[in-house]
């Protein structure tokens, strides 16, 4: 698609405000691209990608801007840009948690393609969830879903709906966030988590790769900061210092 269509295509989904918003995280990502760091971590990053994808004969990668995508959410202007989280990455910040994972339902919180669902398949956990509000990627990672099988993880499924109105399991949970959305969506995801967690007391643990926003989880009294290992931070919702009416 040339620039010029791109540019209008954006201005009648998004408006002049949504456009040049996206225009800031463009530049804002391709300065970071510069950095000799951020390239050798990209193309090793890309190579993973690819051998994952093709051993298990799915279609997970690739980079797409929210205006490629036919979104009829209001919060498509808060939507980034898909680009699933590295396999290596993902399985060292799992492997941090201090749970045991049969009894963990796993949640993506924007999980695309469905690239951390099928990761998280090799890990038991009792139940795997992923959130997805466009359409198109929904449709992709449930065909990704029926290509590839873990022995003795439970069900596996992609749910086509905007992550604030997703209904949040009353279990214990690993909540998944690879950078999915910005600072308004991710407030009212949080928000839900609190209230969640105010009704139905139990362990909820939070996974944020590439956190661009851990600002808010950190300024947000129920969360409690775990170590974490490279590119992922970790929490630890406790109950008691969460507020009472959280709504």
């Amino acid at each position: 698609m040339s620039f010029i269509k791109r540019i209008s295509r954006s201005l009648k989904r998004n408006g002049l405000l949504g456009t040049a918003t996206i225009a800031v995280e463009k530049v804002r990502d391709a300065g970071a691209g510069l950095r000799p760091s951020v390239r050798q971590k990209r193309r090793g990053s890309a190579e993973r990608a690819k051998q994952f994808d093709m051993e298990r004969g799915v279609d997970t990668g690739g980079f797409i801007h929210p205006t490629e995508l036919n979104v009829t959410s209001p919060n498509r202007l808060y939507a980034v840009s898909y680009h699933a989280t590295d396999p290596n990455d993902f399985r060292r910040a799992i492997q941090a948690l201090p749970i045991n994972f049969r009894q963990f339902t796993f949640v993506d919180f924007g999980s695309g393609k469905g690239r951390t669902l099928l990761l998280a398949g090799e890990f038991g956990f009792q139940e795997i969830i992923g959130v997805e509000f466009s359409t198109e990627l929904h449709r992709i990672a449930e065909a990704n879903i029926v290509r590839v099988r873990h022995a003795g993880s439970g069900s596996i499924r992609s749910v086509c709906v905007d992550a604030t109105d997703f209904k949040i399991p009353d279990k214990p949970l690993v909540c998944y966030f690879c950078n999915p959305f910005g600072a308004a969506v991710m407030s009212q995801v949080i928000s839900n988590l609190q209230w969640s967690l105010n009704r139905h007391p139990r362990e909820i643990y939070i996974v944020y790769y590439n956190a661009k926003e851990s600002r808010l989880f950190d300024d947000t009294n129920c969360f409690e900061a775990l170590p974490g290992d490279g590119w992922a931070r970790l929490w630890r919702m406790v109950p008691e210092l969460s507020p009472a009416n959280a709504r």
